[in-house]
């Protein structure tokens, strides 16, 4: 029964990555890579970089932007937090 009250190994807890967030966002807002490119007048290959977590992280403006274009909040976007904890 103490099984109830440990705490999960870290090492067992996923890491959802900014680029996860962002994949996922796009999938929530049903935006393409391309119309997000479009929207942020960057290329299809850096968005393709930055939800692939590949290389420099997006700037905040991106970031916001982007959580602005798809409808999800720019804590859990930028931060993996529900709350403006940052």
């Amino acid at each position: 029964m103490s099984g109830m009250t440990e705490m999960p190994d870290p090492a067992l807890v996923p890491e959802w990555t900014l680029g996860w967030r962002l994949q996922r966002s796009l999938a929530h807002a049903e935006i393409t890579v391309n119309e997000i490119a479009d929207a942020l007048n960057v290329s299809r290959a850096t968005i393709s970089r930055w939800i692939n977590d590949r290389g420099a992280a997006p700037r905040p403006i991106y970031v916001k932007e982007w959580a602005l274009r798809t409808g999800v909040p720019y804590t859990w976007l930028a931060y993996g937090t529900a709350a403006d904890e940052h």
